[in-house]
């Protein structure tokens, strides 16, 4: 089975977009076919993105991002016409992805990340404009949304802001410069 590498990174890169657009504070660029550039506030490198060997099926496969001795798969993907085309794609799995080097992501910070990727679907409208989300099942949890993402993550039990609209500006998710709404 041969996937075009180009179409693989551009695909991960779809995906990072996704979960910088959840709030992840991350930003990520293409760099060669195969490799993507990510920074996060910790650091930065490069990491690989190819699919694995899958001896069942010619034409589905997972994709994968990491280091090349640690990766996290972040898609399933077919080929189809000559064309490499997501089926399912893992936003969730993306920080374990950055972790695969705790300079760029620890781990701990990964497993936060998961959880408010997951959930979030989840979440319900706590403020009478319906821009803060609460989440039912961990009440320390809040999101702050507007039309381009998850601008903003607030810890209560712990008093931390994670604000994501920067890192968001930088990736093109959302216009530069926007004043800040309050929650």
């Amino acid at each position: 089975m041969q996937m075009n590498p180009i179409r693989l990174t551009r695909i991960a890169l779809d995906i990072l977009r996704e979960a910088c657009r959840k709030g992840v504070p991350v930003y990520a660029e293409y760099k060669a076919p195969g490799v993507v550039y990510i920074e996060t506030r910790h650091g930065s490198d490069d990491y690989v993105v190819f699919t694995l060997i899958n001896p069942l099926s010619e034409k589905e496969t997972a994709l994968v991002m990491g280091k090349p001795w640690d990766f996290v798969t972040i898609a399933r993907v077919r080929l189809e016409d000559g064309d490499v085309m997501p089926i399912h794609v893992y936003v969730e799995q993306v920080p374990y992805a950055l972790a695969t080097n705790p300079r760029v992501m620890p781990d701990y910070e990964a497993d936060t990340w998961s959880q408010r990727i997951r959930l979030l679907p989840r979440m319900r409208p706590c403020s009478d404009d319906g821009r803060v989300l609460c989440s039912g099942e961990n009440p320390c949890v809040k999101a702050v949304v507007d039309e381009y993402g998850v601008r903003e993550w607030i810890d209560e039990c712990i008093g931390v802001r994670e604000e994501a609209a920067p890192w968001q500006e930088r990736m093109g998710i959302r216009p530069k410069h926007q004043t800040r709404p309050s929650p």
